[in-house]
């Protein structure tokens, strides 16, 4: 079967996937240098782990640049992907001692359209301080569809403030 190419919101990063059936086709991870694709060996190999049968998981404790491309999966305890999924925002987060960051984004998803990028920092949701991951998904949760929704994020050319209409919860 021929793989899917995912690339990241910035352009900078894509996956070379498979179906979740095809579970000894091991995705690829590439970064652009230039106007070049090279493979991100050094990444590929800490985050994914190979089971019985040959086949590959994700390793859940590595945190990397291609997680965007397998938001739409759903994976078991061991980071082996069992099901498609249909996400709402299409954002994931994580609490740090510095704060509440953007780990992946997915393409396609309504925090890609409102201009998330890996790596923002999450500052406000409606005005609202965000305390850490577990705050942002409540407040995610609770927009109304098509409510205006105001986030003020901050990366390393200053804050700026997202906007945009609250996705529709996802149908099911």
């Amino acid at each position: 079967g021929s793989g899917l190419q995912l690339q990241s919101s910035d352009g900078g990063y894509a996956v070379i996937r498979y179906g979740i059936e095809q579970r000894q086709c091991a995705p690829w991870f590439l970064q652009k240098e230039g106007d070049r694709w090279r493979l991100d060996l050094a990444v590929q190999q800490q985050a994914i782990g190979f089971g019985r049968s040959n086949a590959w998981h994700l390793n859940s404790r590595v945190i990397h640049r291609y997680q965007f491309a397998f938001m739409d999966w759903r994976m078991d305890g061991n980071g082996y992907p069992q099901a498609e999924v249909t996400l709402r925002w299409g954002l994931t987060t994580t609490t740090t001692h510095q704060g509440l960051f953007v780990t992946a984004v997915q393409p396609g998803s309504a925090a890609e359209q409102f201009g998330f990028h890996w790596g923002d920092r999450v500052v406000t949701w409606n005005g609202e301080p965000v305390r850490d991951h577990r705050h942002a998904l409540q407040l995610m949760q609770q927009a109304e569809a098509g409510a205006h929704q105001a986030v003020v994020i901050e990366r390393r050319d200053g804050k700026s403030t997202l906007e945009g209409p609250a996705p529709a919860p996802p149908a099911g």
